[in-house]
């Protein structure tokens, strides 16, 4: 089985996984000073968090699916284009 060839955005998926992987590392064995834990625990699960979800609903849920529909499009246009 050959795996696909990461572009930009797969790095960029993969360096989102790690930061929040990290995030969630950092706060498990780093001690954070008690007024700053909220503040830390919001930013970690907020911002890391909501950039996780954004980069798993685009790789595994429709927007996948509207590139890759784009691309057979494209495809199929470029094959009538070249028989003309």
């Amino acid at each position: 089985m050959k795996l696909p060839k990461l572009d930009s955005r797969g790095w960029l998926a993969l360096a989102s996984v790690a930061m929040l992987s990290g995030a969630f590392a950092a706060l498990l064995f780093i001690r954070i000073p008690d007024e700053n834990r909220d503040l830390v625990i919001a930013i970690a699960s907020g911002v890391i968090g909501s950039t996780f979800k954004d980069v798993y609903g685009f790789f595994f849920g429709s927007s996948k699916g509207t590139v890759e529909a784009n691309e057979r499009t494209d495809a199929v246009l470029s094959a009538t284009e070249e028989h003309k």
